[in-house]
């Protein structure tokens, strides 16, 4: 019951996939294992132990150290990407000399006019290190607004405290004052009181 579940369920979404003019599922997994041996073909057919290839493996390698490194200087990070971005988009007259250098660079001719090799090994691993650092200033900016974002809520609570603090002084000081003049209202009939005994006994 489960595979005719599925089968009916793969047939439905084929269809709903063939009706909007997209690849079915079917023709996605067979493109998919297309793509996954042309890969494996890919990486088989080059020789990774040529000089040429080491040197553009550590040539990478010290590039994505350095972007490391240098991941808390903002400066940095946005010349580096610039030219990182450069260099993607000097990837094709590169390609154009290498394929005339290619018999003193590699072993194999590896570099034709498509261009696949160069960008599969050159410009693939430069949009990656681009994209970390794209990410590095997301993070940042993000870590900024927190920062911000706390500091505006800390200077919140001391103008909270200031005024909590202004208001029981201002309590404390009308507390005070009302006491003065209940002491006030109590001491004048006394003094009123004398002075008429004073007047008695001059007379």
């Amino acid at each position: 019951m489960a595979n005719t579940t599925e089968q009916t369920w793969q047939e439905a979404a084929d269809e709903a996939w063939a009706e909007l003019g997209l690849p079915t599922w079917s023709e996605f997994r067979m493109r998919n294992a297309e793509a996954w041996d042309s890969m494996q073909g890919f990486i088989a057919a080059v020789r990774w132990t040529e000089p040429f290839m080491l040197g553009l493996a550590a040539f990478h390698l010290c590039l994505l150290v350095f972007i490391i490194i240098t991941r808390k200087r903002f400066s940095i990070q946005l010349y580096t990407w610039l030219a990182l971005l450069l260099l993607v988009c000097l990837a094709q007259p590169l390609n154009h000399l290498c394929i005339r250098y290619q018999k003193v660079l590699t072993t194999q001719p590896y570099f034709t006019t498509n261009g696949l090799f160069i960008s599969t090994v050159f410009s693939a691993p430069l949009l990656v290190m681009a994209l970390i650092i794209v990410i590095n200033f997301l993070v940042g900016a993000v870590g900024m607004m927190v920062v911000v974002m706390r500091g505006q809520l800390r200077e919140q609570q001391k103008l909270k405290k200031k005024q909590q603090q202004q208001q029981a002084s201002g309590s404390i000081q009308t507390s005070h004052t009302k006491a003065k003049k209940t002491k006030a209202g109590c001491t004048t009939p006394n003094t009123s009181s004398d002075n008429n005994d004073k007047k008695k006994k001059t007379d």
